[in-house]
């Protein structure tokens, strides 16, 4: 028999911190490493002339684009400035290591602090309301936040000094840049978009509408299956449990019922998880009836 997640909960605990949780983190970072090489390839195929390549009519274009993408993906991770290669020489300007590793340091860094700040307050079991909980404060704090700015920040000045680079090495005559924007507002406009977007989705962590601060809420455990160690983060259960108690509060307490692995926590749950509505005029928090829902389960 397949022991559960409960049963494991340091082994459940620590996977979930490193696979699921920093997943917004692993694909920023991929994404970020896939445009570089994109961006390098693309200068190459425009700046690179028959001359540069000695280009012979035995020579196949498909073969030189994929040289290009492999030197490029190479250029990566090298933190040589002299970087050369088959089809690709760099003349000096090879930033691009730095670029990709100072990237890396920043996600890995955010991604290490965020599961040091749950296990250092002794939160060993992903299953209890205590993980979530101080999973989501720590998505709460200033760092967090401008850890996250710090990630945009640092793309668009990767970008920057690039275009910088590339103003001084290449721009010749007039209407270069008219030419070449457009090109590339052609083929690599919408990833650039895809990037800065997933940049400022990570500033925007997703906040229960409940007080899971609630000393009652650590103790509530929760059912979770080994494959929602790979699937299902932090934020993705939150909206499920706010589902799950507004269909309570219609008197449907079935699923609320089957996320708790104790069901007798349920009017426990339903206290705690009651959603909160603030007034445009004040800043005081009122409450909705759930706590008579509540009173009437433990009834």
């Amino acid at each position: 028999m397949i022991p559960l997640p409960s049963d494991m909960p340091v082994v459940s605990t620590v996977l979930h911190l490193l696979i699921v949780e920093p997943l917004p983190l692993y694909t920023f970072y991929g994404s970020f490493v896939l445009l570089l090489v994109d961006i390098n390839v693309f200068l190459g195929e425009w700046f690179t002339t028959s001359k540069d390549v000695q280009l012979s009519s035995t020579i196949n274009i498909g073969d030189f684009v994929d040289c290009l993408n492999m030197d490029a993906f190479y250029a990566m991770y090298s933190l040589e400035t002299n970087f050369t290669s088959n089809c690709m020489d760099f003349e000096g300007l090879n930033y691009n290591g730095y670029f990709n590793y100072g990237c890396l340091f920043l996600c890995v860094a955010v991604a290490f602090t965020q599961a040091l700040a749950v296990l250092q307050h002794g939160v060993l079991d992903f299953t209890t309301g205590g993980y979530l909980a101080a999973k989501w404060r720590f998505e709460g704090t200033r760092f967090y936040c401008c850890s996250a700015s710090v990630l945009l920040i640092y793309s668009g000045v990767t970008y920057l000094i690039l275009a910088l680079i590339l103003a001084d090495q290449e721009m010749q005559h007039d209407g270069w840049w008219l030419k070449f924007l457009m090109a590339f507002a052609m083929y690599q406009l919408i990833p650039v978009c895809g990037l800065f977007s997933s940049a400022w989705a990570l500033t925007r962590s997703y906040q229960p509408k409940f007080d899971y601060d609630d000393l009652g809420f650590s103790e509530l455990r929760f059912k979770r299956s080994w494959s929602s160690i790979f699937v299902e983060g932090s934020a993705n259960h939150a909206r499920a449990l706010e589902c799950a108690v507004l269909k309570a509060a219609a008197g449907q307490t079935g699923e609320l019922e089957d996320m708790l692995v104790d069901p007798s926590q349920l009017s426990e749950a339903v206290r705690i998880c009651r959603a909160t509505v603030y007034s445009e005029d004040t800043s005081e928090t009122e409450y909705t009836e759930l706590d008579e829902l509540a009173k009437s389960i433990d009834e």
